[in-house]
């Protein structure tokens, strides 16, 4: 399980990496969602029991800030673009 974690998060945060320009808007929920990841490895990497669900809570607060970021993101790009076009 940590193996698997930790090639998401490094292949995931190599991505980000190389494009983070092209993402622009949509670059910082996905690094808040590579963080929750990293919170999720080092609470199952130090932790045993039942600790570790507060690594999988933080991720999924992690995750849906995220998720919620994106949904702003896109419905505010497309009434820009809606806007736009109505001119």
């Amino acid at each position: 399980m940590h193996i698997i974690i930790l090639i998401v998060v490094l292949l995931s945060t190599s991505l980000l990496c190389f494009g983070w320009k092209r993402l622009f808007p949509f670059n910082v929920p996905i690094a808040i969602i590579i963080a929750g990841l990293c919170y999720l490895l080092f609470f199952f990497t130090f932790t045993i029991g039942w600790v570790g669900i507060v690594g999988i809570f933080g991720f999924l607060i992690a995750f849906m800030v995220g998720v919620i970021l994106i949904i702003c993101y896109l419905v505010f790009k497309f009434l820009e673009v809606r806007k736009a076009s109505q001119t």
